[in-house]
């Protein structure tokens, strides 16, 4: 019996894994202040590392450090990093001058909480890659993108979706002031993953953490 789920999986990273890498790394690039140099970089939820990595590659000369962060370790990460509890990120204020989440918050069930954290690490800068949405067949969407992406990983699939309005009081009540924030990212996905995946439900957020 054909495994449905297991081939639309495999054509999905086939088509769209390194597209979304490409597409993630460029709008990073893009929002960062020009020439500015970052002493000390933390991703939190960096996985393989791949895509930091590719970042790390991009502007090497103004990166004097990079550390990931992860609930479990991966043995073959391309960024050297620590494991936490998925709370409380074990370094001390002002350890780092830049904090990232690239598609990491709604894996927490508390997104608060971790921001919160985050702004007491961050020297500057937390930037966030995440989505949003705004009617229920994009919170199915989401969900659907989710599972797909990360169902044979083994990272937590909860789903913690908010809307625009929702991020943003998050925003205003940890005092994290929107420096940019881009409320949409074209992929241009071939169909029909362009469909289940719509530039409009990603977005990508530079706050300043001081």
């Amino acid at each position: 019996m054909i495994n449905v789920v297991s081939i639309y999986r495999s054509l999905h990273v086939k088509f769209t894994s390194q597209k979304r890498i490409n597409v993630i790394k460029a709008s990073i690039l893009n929002i960062l202040p020009k020439n500015e140099v970052f002493d000390s970089w933390l991703d939190v939820g960096t996985g393989d590392g791949v895509l930091m990595q590719q970042i790390y590659k991009s502007i090497e000369d103004r990166i004097m450090s990079l550390k990931g962060l992860d609930i479990r370790m991966c043995l073959d990460s391309l960024v050297p990093s620590a494991v936490y509890d998925g709370q409380r990120v074990p370094f001390f204020e002002n350890s780092f001058y830049i904090v990232s989440f690239i598609d990491t918050l709604h894996h927490t069930h508390d997104i608060f909480s971790l921001l919160k954290e985050a702004k007491r690490v961050a020297k500057k800068y937390v930037l966030i890659k995440d989505v949003l949405y705004e009617k229920e067949w994009q919170l199915i969407s989401l969900r659907v993108q989710d599972w797909f992406g990360n169902v044979a990983t083994g990272c937590p699939l909860v789903y913690n979706f908010l809307k625009k309005k929702q991020w943003q009081e998050v925003f205003e009540r940890l005092g994290l002031k929107i420096l940019v924030l881009r409320s949409s990212i074209e992929f241009k996905y071939l169909f029909p993953f362009n469909v289940l995946c719509p530039g409009c439900l990603h977005f990508i957020c530079l706050l300043e953490a001081t």
